[in-house]
């Protein structure tokens, strides 16, 4: 009867840890919380996007609207908010960002060309530098959120 329960939990675990992994973004370190999750974003997992005229990120929370992704929300426990941290990362590049229900924290960033957020509950700057944008013909910086905090 144990080794039935265990195997039960081991299954629920992993299916749980690839759930997540398949809904974050594979940009960085993925952290759970009690009350959050966390992605730390490195720069070595943003060098694929480096070669491209612009970073295409992709970050998503776990308020989805389809019915089959809340119920396996709601099944492995994951409704909460989730933030993506971008800390000491160097973009040369436009970052394009799309993010659905999720919170996205800039610190200690350096933007060489420009900025686009699209759909964002929270936008955090903190301590950035924004090295282009003297040219102001050149500055690209676009926020579409709940909440923009410089």
């Amino acid at each position: 009867m144990n080794i039935v329960n265990n195997i039960e939990k081991l299954k629920y675990k992993r299916s749980r840890v690839k759930y997540l992994c398949q809904v974050i973004q594979k940009i960085g370190i993925i952290e759970e919380r009690e009350d959050c999750i966390i992605c730390n974003v490195q720069q070595k997992l943003l060098e694929n996007n480096a070669k491209n005229i612009f970073y295409e990120l992709h970050c998503h929370g776990m308020n989805t609207v389809y019915d089959k992704s809340r119920a396996l929300v709601d099944y492995f426990g994951l409704n909460k908010p989730v933030y993506y941290i971008f800390e000491g990362i160097c973009f040369d590049t436009v970052v394009n960002i799309s993010s659905s229900f999720s919170n996205i924290i800039f610190k200690n960033c350096t933007f060489n060309m420009g900025i686009r957020i699209f759909f964002a509950d929270n936008i955090t700057l903190e301590n950035n530098r924004y090295n282009c944008w003297t040219n102001l013909r050149n500055m690209v910086m676009h926020f579409y959120g709940e909440k923009l905090k410089i």
